[in-house]
């Protein structure tokens, strides 16, 4: 009977823990929602369109992926966008920065950071990438 009356006893705390588990775990997600959406700070979104018949994939993520080592903190999100009939085009939010329909080529990557830090941080500097070349006098 000892035993039956524990076993009773044992399975009302675990129902009780269970219950204030979950009771906890929503509060946090509550709470970690509020504070993330009272947080959100506006940072600039790059897309860059590129075409899937043309397998220009690879050059937008190498595009992507050099414009989020450049701009860690100034960017917000780099996404890449699928479409077809030959489109490469780049946007910083809704403002477009490249269109390989009017320039006819891709931008050297150069060229794109350059864009890109003129939209959102005009004062940094690039580095060597804003240097320009100048040869030997010898």
């Amino acid at each position: 009977m000892l035993a039956f009356v524990l076993r009773l006893i044992n399975v009302d705390c675990l129902r009780q823990a269970v219950c204030y588990n979950a009771a906890q775990q929503a509060d946090w997600r509550v709470s970690f929602a509020t504070r993330k959406e009272s947080a959100v700070i506006h940072q600039p979104r790059v897309q860059i369109h590129y075409c899937t018949q043309c397998r220009w994939l690879l050059r937008a993520a190498w595009y992507a992926q050099e414009l989020l080592t450049t701009f860690e903190t100034e960017l917000g999100e780099v996404a890449l966008v699928p479409g077809t009939g030959g489109i490469f085009a780049v946007y910083v939010d809704a403002t477009p920065i490249w269109s390989r329909a009017e320039q006819g080529r891709f931008p050297d990557i150069k060229e794109l950071k350059q864009l890109v830090r003129d939209q959102v941080a005009e004062e940094r500097n690039l580095g060597h990438t804003d240097r320009s070349h100048q040869p030997n006098e010898s």
